[in-house]
């Protein structure tokens, strides 16, 4: 997994993916996606972030519904379309985005019918890193393999607090391994959200609106100081 650092949001992530595939010197990329507002974001972010590099997005994108049992369609054609962008392009220069959950297990599976689709290099994303329904099924997890498949993850700031390591280890008594990262995120979204409530005095949203970039401010959590943008995020 490729771990960023600045912050959890999808811009970061999505510039972060397009960085790593032009690393690797894929030129051409095909998205698949998850049909949601995460997913598209992710994509539409990654996308903008390839071509400014200099790549070039396959016209054609595979988006599949959320609630998919089963992906034999969008499987089929994007064989088609990775046939296509081979043919024009060569193996070396083509990478497919695929942005989803764990349905990313049951998608791959599908996908080995398929032998043109483990010619490339597969990335993914923090729906899909540390997944255990790909490490739960030996068909899908030998694709993910033979595929490469790095995914992204947010990694929390490096500067640790005692609030990082209670949250790290509190994790790993009760669960029995380590946390994922976004464990320290809901950790500090509960105690600004319990500080704003103490503040304010009152179960009222637009007043634990109003003062939660001041008490975030001055708040040192398990993720370093809480210091939020215009927008509301880290």
């Amino acid at each position: 997994d490729y771990i960023y650092r600045f912050a959890p949001t999808d811009v970061v992530q999505g510039r972060a993916q397009a960085r790593i595939m032009w690393d690797d010197n894929i030129t051409h990329v095909i998205g698949v996606t998850a049909q949601d507002a995460w997913g598209e974001e992710l994509r539409d972010t990654a996308k903008a972030r390839f071509i400014e590099l200099g790549g070039t997005w396959w016209p054609q994108q595979i988006d599949y519904s959320t609630e998919a049992a089963e992906f034999s369609t969008e499987a089929s054609t994007l064989a088609t379309e990775v046939q296509s962008a081979i043919d024009a392009h060569g193996n070396d220069s083509v990478g497919i985005l695929m942005i989803g959950f764990e349905e990313v297990a049951q998608f791959f599976t599908d996908a080995t019918a398929y032998p043109v689709l483990s010619t490339v290099n597969w990335y993914g994303s923090d729906g899909t890193a540390l997944s255990g329904a790909l490490l739960n099924s030996a068909t899908a997890a030998d694709f993910a393999i033979s595929v490469g498949y790095p995914n992204t993850i947010y990694k929390p700031s490096e500067e640790a607090t005692s609030k990082f390591e209670a949250v790290r280890q509190n994790n790993i008594d009760v669960l029995g391994r380590e946390p994922d990262p976004y464990s320290f995120a809901c950790y500090d979204i509960v105690w600004a959200y319990a500080l704003c409530l103490m503040a304010v005095d009152t179960y009222d949203a637009d007043a634990v609106k109003e003062v939660l970039p001041t008490v975030s401010g001055s708040m040192l959590g398990a993720l370093g100081w809480i210091n939020l943008d215009e927008a509301g995020d880290l």
